[in-house]
């Protein structure tokens, strides 16, 4: 059964207009479905919009893809392909003042430093994300909070990781 989110994201895919939006979408489908373990599915994604905007890519379409491909690598355990795409995405959002991915970025990034242990790290980049993460920012804001829930859990502090794993919901 798919997802609500794979449902909503397939329905703009399909209705809008808009350039933007749908290769947002449509590599928005390609992180979750890569999480997922659907990794042909994702790279279909990664392509169609690699082959729609070629050389063409605004920062915006740019910080997308390179972040699902990104996760991709990061489902397939490449983790060094997954730094580097993962770097180069926040790298773009931070310079063109994308805030929106640049959230989801740094979400991302903290899971990163955590899994790498530099907590110092993780603790600056969930700042970043819950920061700059809009109220409806799902993906960004709940990435952010189960790498804090992570991280409070493997402190031994479960009481303080309970309230942020029931955010990620």
């Amino acid at each position: 059964m798919p997802s609500r989110l794979l449902r909503d994201l397939d329905a703009v895919v399909n209705s809008t207009h808009d350039g933007l939006v749908w290769a947002r979408s449509l590599c928005r489908q390609a992180t979750h479905l890569a999480r997922q373990g659907k990794t042909d599915q994702a790279m279909k994604s990664i392509a169609t919009v690699r082959s729609r905007f070629g050389n063409a890519l605004v920062p915006e379409i740019a910080v997308w893809l390179m972040l699902a491909e990104g996760i991709l690598w990061f489902g397939s355990e490449e983790f060094l392909r997954f730094a580097d795409r993962l770097a180069r995405a926040y790298g773009i959002a931070t310079a063109a003042n994308y805030s929106v991915g640049r959230a989801t970025c740094a979400a991302w990034l903290a899971l990163s430093a955590f899994n790498d242990r530099r907590y110092f790290e993780m603790v600056s980049y969930l700042r970043e994300a819950l920061r700059l993460a809009a109220k409806d920012d799902h993906q960004a804001r709940a990435r952010a909070s189960l790498v804090l829930a992570d991280a409070f859990h493997l402190a031994g502090r479960f009481d303080l990781a309970r309230p942020w794993y029931e955010r990620t919901r």
